[in-house]
């Protein structure tokens, strides 16, 4: 990964993220996201970074945590909101609520 395409690398990974948390697989899932975040944050790619902390936001919202689940939401509304991504939308309603 290192070396590769990270944009490819940075969708497969994403990717993964979501269907493990669709299958109940929450534990792999925070594992993924963890080192999806790590990446793109020594990449400096606020983007990438920003859809993994809203997957990790709804992994700890999963386990109850709310309160982390809001503040990693808040985090990456902050990378994204200047985006076009349609994440902003859903993060903007999950803010809210």
């Amino acid at each position: 990964g290192s070396h590769g395409d990270w944009h490819g690398e940075s969708q497969t990974r994403l990717g993964l993220v979501r269907a493990l948390r669709g299958v109940g697989h929450r534990e792999r899932a925070a594992r993924e996201c963890d080192l999806l975040c790590c990446r793109a944050d020594r990449r400096a790619d606020r983007y990438t970074g920003g859809l993994a902390r809203h997957q990790r936001g709804l992994l700890l919202r999963e386990q109850g945590d709310t309160r982390a689940a809001y503040r990693e939401w808040a985090s990456a509304l902050e990378s994204l909101e200047a985006t076009d991504s349609p994440v902003v939308g859903e993060l903007r309603r999950l803010l809210a609520t």
